[in-house]
């Protein structure tokens, strides 16, 4: 009886855990698309570099404005900019830029999907639409390549061309090729996130399939995978995260910060599985980003994060500045070598977050919420009864 007891409370333990567990991961998804939605398309001054501006097709596109094409782009775009038209989570999400003065020429970003290789990496592709288009397809090139390093897929070259029935790059049947009446920009976007961002891209090369299931197509799937991974952390994780495009900026940034303790685990995950070959595990390690935290977090604010400090310590009363993630307590810089106390302090500003919104300006903590807009709040924390106080920066 007392056998069946402790079993019974260890199952209650482990349903209240998974159900905690859950709860968390339904809090998460609902905070990241709340604060990435408003992101995903804009109508932007230019972009910059843009593959197909200084190319051949780019340069005719843009010399000829016909008014068939104009008017379709305007509609997909209006379509676009409805609620809920681009999928939008924090497993996947599509995000859009338009060239308001090029209205050819667009900048897409998705995000990989989870289970996937490319799980939480951003993966760019600028994107042509030619002077017949609707009436022929639209060209789209792969930004994320590491400089032509990598492929990421057989249907991704590291040149950057993507293969696609949809595009007419890839043989396919008739009812997946482009149709000038039906197909859209945001079709083609969604084709690449389901049928090439996949979780066993090796099976995508023509003949492979026939492997699938089989000893040695699991092998090769896997080996193939390794390569992929690496690729994903190293050029849509942190190089993008070094040099994002500037249109993308804060999309890539807000991603990050959202999904930061998901995609540590994630890249740890992958870095332990015991199937790794012994150069894959090696490569992973070393770009674990849990090592390398200042790539995902503190990197952003090197322009601002000096000054910011030299400012806050000059208000009457401040004697060190700490600026620290809202999310994850994370502490991005200090005017002063901090403790392990002033660590553990530091962890603690989400929940302080919380709590000061609902205290006065004369509580007698003295907590006081300065500023709040969008991107950062500052908060100011004085205690007085020991005379000593501290400034909080909260990204």
């Amino acid at each position: 009886a007392a056998a069946a007891a402790a079993a019974a409370a260890a199952a209650a333990v482990g349903s209240s855990s998974s159900a905690t567990a859950a709860e968390e991961r339904s809090a998460a998804e609902a905070r990241y698309c709340a604060e990435t939605r408003k992101l995903v398309f804009d109508v932007v001054e230019g972009l910059a570099g843009h593959h197909y501006e200084r190319r051949a097709e780019g340069r005719e596109a843009a010399t000829t404005q016909l008014a068939a094409r104009t008017k379709r782009l305007t509609l997909e775009a209006a379509d676009m900019m409805g609620e809920g038209a681009l999928p939008v989570s924090a497993s996947s999400s599509i995000w859009i830029r338009m060239a308001e003065e090029q209205i050819q020429l667009w900048r897409a970003m998705i995000t990989g999907p989870e289970g996937t290789p490319y799980s939480s990496g951003c993966f760019v592709f600028d994107i042509l639409a030619p002077a017949e288009y609707p009436n022929v397809a639209p060209k789209v090139n792969l930004q994320t390549t590491g400089g032509g390093s990598v492929r990421f897929n057989p249907n991704l070259y590291n040149c950057g061309k993507v293969c696609l029935s949809l595009l007419g790059t890839w043989q396919g049947d008739d009812g997946e090729s482009w149709h000038p009446k039906t197909s859209t920009l945001l079709q083609v976007l969604m084709s690449i996130q389901a049928l090439i961002l996949v979780p066993d891209p090796f099976f995508n090369e023509p003949g492979f399939e026939r492997n699938r299931g089989t000893p040695e197509g699991d092998r090769q799937s896997r080996q193939y995978n390794e390569t992929i991974r690496e690729g994903t952390v190293r050029y849509a994780m942190i190089s993008q995260l070094h040099s994002p495009p500037s249109e993308l900026q804060e999309a890539i940034y807000t991603h990050f910060r959202l999904r930061r303790t998901a995609v540590l685990e994630q890249v740890r995950g992958w870095a332990a599985e015991k199937e790794n070959s012994l150069r894959h595990a090696e490569a992973m390690n070393a770009l674990d980003p849990y090592d390398e935290d200042d790539r995902f977090e503190s990197h952003r604010l090197t322009s601002v994060t000096e000054p910011c400090v030299q400012c806050l310590l000059k208000a009457p009363g401040v004697m060190s500045v700490i600026i620290v993630e809202v999310v994850s307590g994370f502490v991005i810089a200090s005017s002063d070598p901090l403790s392990s106390a002033a660590r553990r302090y530091a962890a603690h500003v989400p929940a302080l977050i919380r709590r000061a919104r609902m205290l006065s300006d004369d509580d007698e903590e003295s907590v006081q919420l300065l500023m709040s807009t969008r991107k950062h709040e500052i908060l100011v924390m004085a205690d007085h009864k020991h005379a000593s106080g501290a400034a909080l920066l909260v990204i």
